[in-house]
């Protein structure tokens, strides 16, 4: 049933409205020659002869450096061959590349094909919008250019920007609230834009599959499974040990061992980039041996153990400290050393709470976000987990990909509780 109404849900916001038709209602007058793909990421204009292709909106960038040059507020925008769009509070920057309008005879002094191309990215802005605000609604002022760098009103807007294989367009001297999102997609001849035609329900659910990407479920089920494995035996020999402890020390560690559930996700992560970045002493004595951590694999898992740590310990701990204690006493009065009793009574009379404890911890690693993004980032296929992927896939647009995520973290936590449940109804009978 769940199942069922998860295909129902999906396919209804796959196959959406009418190509040339977005969530806001028919396209305007003024896009009437625009064609558009009913999957909104291509569009045609014969009155231009071309089209854009693989349309990608951009709603957030980010002022990191590249390759140690600060170049402003920027956005990752395919290749350097590709057409971008800056919008900023007053202008629309459009950058078409000089070796493009070469190929396309395209000349940007031609105000009437210049207005086809500004309908072409308004037709295709509107329904990847995702309720933001829409280009065509903006009223800006258009600039069209083939040079890489333009300097407006003491901003600079630079384009093509090439660093480790990715390609970057930049606004500098403008603060990030000033610069509102980027537009980019491939300008093409007419003829080599694909239009595809409204598809039924289950036609575009087919086409979804086809193309999604299915790296984010895979990074987040191998970081999540090696997390709890994990958090599991630490949390269980901390929780022993806090038991163990003299009133002191066990405060003392019980504060250690809780502390991250108490701090919010983006400050753990914060945290372990200063302990770990390539920048601080740890960090480069971690690369001197060969370990570089910060922003790979292994650091959405450490930020995942982190986090997830103290529902494993506290569970654990809750578990321990409910023994009858003179149960206990009993074996060490009949000769049983400590590592017998953690083995034999102990963890036997505890399994239940043990695994509501790993069933916690998983279910709070699959939904980590803050210390992910802080100590790991976003790399596709890498680092890119469901949370990650949920966010990044909404702020560009793509609300199917960022709905099928969302169900799919929300079944797997319904798994969760559906096996915390059972197992600890199942040691109750017992």
């Amino acid at each position: 049933m769940l199942a069922g109404a998860v295909s129902v849900v999906l396919a209804a916001v796959l196959a959406g409205a009418p190509a040339g038709v977005g969530p806001f209602g028919a396209v305007p007058s003024a896009w009437a020659d625009a064609v558009v793909s009913s999957s909104n990421d291509a569009a045609v204009s014969d009155a231009l002869g071309c089209g854009l292709a693989d349309f990608h909106k951009a709603k957030t960038g980010s002022s990191a450096d590249i390759d140690g040059v600060g170049f402003g507020y920027r956005y990752i925008t395919g290749t350097a061959e590709t057409c971008v769009l800056i919008a900023t509070e007053d202008v629309a920057v459009v950058y078409v590349p000089a070796d493009v309008c070469d190929a396309l005879g395209l000349d940007l002094s031609d105000t009437g094909r210049l207005a086809e191309l500004q309908a072409l990215f308004e037709a295709l802005d509107r329904p990847n919008s995702s309720g933001g605000a829409a280009l065509g609604d903006l009223g800006l002022e258009y600039h069209f250019t083939s040079e890489t760098e333009v300097r407006l009103d003491g901003r600079s807007f630079r384009f093509a920007i090439e660093s480790q294989g990715r390609t970057y367009s930049a606004v500098d001297g403008a603060d990030s609230g000033e610069v509102l999102f980027c537009d980019y997609a491939s300008l093409l001849d007419a003829s080599q834009v694909r239009i595809t035609t409204q598809a039924g329900p289950f036609e575009a659910l087919g086409d979804f599959f086809a193309r999604l990407d299915w790296s984010p479920l895979i990074v987040s089920l191998r970081t999540t499974l090696l997390s709890t494995l994990i958090v599991f035996a630490l949390g269980t020999c901390t929780a022993y040990a806090v038991f163990r402890a003299n009133p002191m020390t066990g405060n003392l560690l019980d504060w250690l061992a809780t502390l991250s559930m108490i701090l919010p996700p983006t400050v753990c992560g914060m945290l372990l980039l200063l302990l770990f970045g390539k920048s601080t002493a740890i960090g480069r004595f971690l690369i001197s041996c060969g370990i570089d951590i910060a922003f790979t694999w292994p650091a959405a898992v450490v930020s995942a153990v982190v986090v997830s740590f103290p529902y494993m310990y506290r569970t654990a701990r809750g578990a321990f400290e409910a023994l009858d204690a003179e149960m206990l006493d009993a074996a060490r009065v009949l000769g049983w050393k400590e590592r017998r009793i953690f083995l034999k009574i102990m963890l036997p009379l505890s399994t239940s709470s043990l695994v509501a404890g790993a069933a916690l911890a998983f279910a709070r690693a699959l939904g980590e976000f803050g210390a992910t993004m802080f100590f790991a980032g976003n790399y596709v296929g890498e680092t890119q987990t469901l949370p990650v992927a949920i966010y990044y896939d909404w702020m560009a647009g793509d609300a199917a990909a960022t709905i099928f995520w969302v169900i799919a973290v929300m079944v797997f936590s319904f798994a969760t509780m559906l096996l915390m449940n059972r197992v600890t109804r199942h040691a109750g009978r017992q």
